[in-house]
């Protein structure tokens, strides 16, 4: 059996599918909505729904790993590579400071 393609995640800026960057959206997006909800009462079926006020520190719980885990992703990515070997980084001058070995390109 076929698994089904996860096509609900976020492309990064190379085109691909990035789980941590989807994961640092949602949060965002909920924190934003807890923003510009708070304070609001809604009335359904007659009763008073309250949804509170945005306390700072819960919004800051609940970006702070993802952002976090986000930012990092990324700077390893950038200092080893998409594939985690050291050596595999785009730039010549980072293979250089992490000791691949190899010359640089532009030498």
């Amino acid at each position: 059996m076929k698994r089904p393609r996860l096509n609900w995640m976020v492309t990064n800026s190379a085109g691909k599918r990035d789980a941590t960057l989807t994961f640092a959206l949602g949060a965002f997006l909920i924190a934003g909505a807890k923003v510009l909800a708070s304070g609001v009462v809604f009335y359904v079926a007659g009763k008073e729904l309250k949804l509170g006020t945005a306390d700072a520190a819960t919004i800051a719980a609940l970006l702070t790993p993802t952002l976090g885990a986000y930012v990092a992703r990324r700077h390893t990515e950038s200092m080893y590579g998409p594939d985690g070997i050291a050596g595999t980084a785009d730039d010549p001058k980072e293979e250089e400071e992490i000791g691949s070995g190899r010359e640089p390109k532009d030498a």
